[in-house]
């Protein structure tokens, strides 16, 4: 009888240790899945919709400066200094943006900006051209006909912020069910390491000390 409740109270002590280890790696698994994406959320999809956003607003100066050239008020040179920089900013944005990229349809809306930037940089160089020339007519023309590629550029950049907006939705639906799942996991598991505890001390009460409450009595007897 000795060694059975021996072997029992060790069995049982066995499987709530295994529980516990169980619960430990679980627990331990369904965090890591949560902070990846956490980390996805804060590290990808937020700094990607912060850098289109700032994108967007440069490029919007830089085109205020070409409306700023045919209006023909402020005097051409003071004008270049000022494309100049709001060109240099933009392409700080960008070169901070392109690593970001996260997907192939990201990376295609990428591609379908610079290539429609690229036209209307080319436009912009006429402008300034015309401007110096004081060529109204043509400054006017050539503003006109910048529109569309600044626009398809616009459209690019709105494309690509969607893209990251909605990256960012589902990484947080990731994140609050893999929360529920892996509350779930701990309390089944709390709840079958509870159910062991108690199994042991029915065990103890009933198997243990009744017999022995019995043979004291005999003995007393």
């Amino acid at each position: 009888m000795r060694m059975r409740i021996s072997f029992v109270l060790r069995g049982l002590i066995g499987l709530l240790a295994i529980g516990f280890l169980v619960q430990g790696a679980m627990s331990a698994l369904q965090l890591r899945a949560v902070n990846a994406n956490a980390r996805d959320l804060s590290d990808n999809w937020m700094p990607s919709v912060q850098a289109l956003g700032e994108l967007k607003y440069k490029v919007t100066r830089l085109r205020l400066v070409d409306a700023r050239y045919v209006t023909a008020i402020e005097p051409v040179p003071e004008l270049d200094l000022v494309s100049a920089r709001r060109l240099k900013d933009v392409e700080a944005v960008a070169t901070r943006y392109e690593p970001l990229i996260a997907s192939p349809e990201e990376r295609a809306a990428w591609i379908a900006y610079q290539q429609n930037w690229s036209a209307y940089l080319e436009f912009r160089s006429r402008i300034m051209s015309a401007a110096q020339a004081k060529d109204q007519g043509v400054l006017n023309e050539i503003f006109q006909a910048s529109r569309k590629p600044f626009d398809a550029s616009i459209e690019s950049l709105d494309r690509s912020t969607a893209l990251n907006v909605s990256g960012g939705d589902e990484a947080k639906i990731k994140s609050e069910a893999t929360y529920v799942h892996a509350l779930w996991i701990i309390g089944l598991l709390c709840s079958v390491s509870f159910a062991f505890g108690l199994a042991g001390i029915v065990y103890v009460l009933v198997g243990v000390t009744r017999p022995i409450d019995r043979l004291i009595l005999r003995m007393r007897n």
